[in-house]
């Protein structure tokens, strides 16, 4: 016998690709509420770390990587904008690789509004994310 409240949650809850969620038209947003972007050379090192391994590692048929969870609240009216409510680090972090990865890293480039992820955020805050003042540190 079939509960409806469990197939409702089942399809609320599905494992996607990373790829999935910057290639598509789904667009997240950071909200206000949400604390600043923390992670430092540590922690992006050990991601990028797991996934080289996972890729790497000769021993394993599985080349799936789990990076955690990301919960996400559908917002009404917009049927492709997302509110980030847990996972803004790693997804953030992601989301500067790919950028840099993908060589997307001109100011000219930049459209904010075209943008997959976007921050709510104090204007004294904005500069982290403006690229005129990122720069890659090796």
């Amino acid at each position: 016998m079939s509960n409806n409240k469990d197939d409702k949650k089942n399809d609320l809850i599905k494992e996607i690709k990373v790829s999935e969620i910057f290639d598509g038209n789904d667009k997240y947003i950071v909200p206000i509420y949400q604390r600043n972007y923390a992670w430092d050379n540590d922690e992006i090192k050990q991601l990028i770390n797991d996934i080289n391994d996972t890729i790497d590692n000769p021993n394993s048929n599985d080349k799936h990587y789990y990076l955690g969870t990301l919960i996400v609240n559908k917002q009404k009216g917009n049927s492709n904008l997302y509110e980030v409510i847990d996972g803004q680090q790693r997804l953030t972090t992601l989301y500067l690789l790919k950028k840099f990865l993908d060589k997307e890293i001109k100011k000219e480039n930049f459209d904010e509004k075209a943008d997959k992820l976007q921050f709510e955020a104090r204007d004294k805050y904005k500069r982290t994310f403006q690229l005129s003042d990122l720069s890659i540190d090796n």
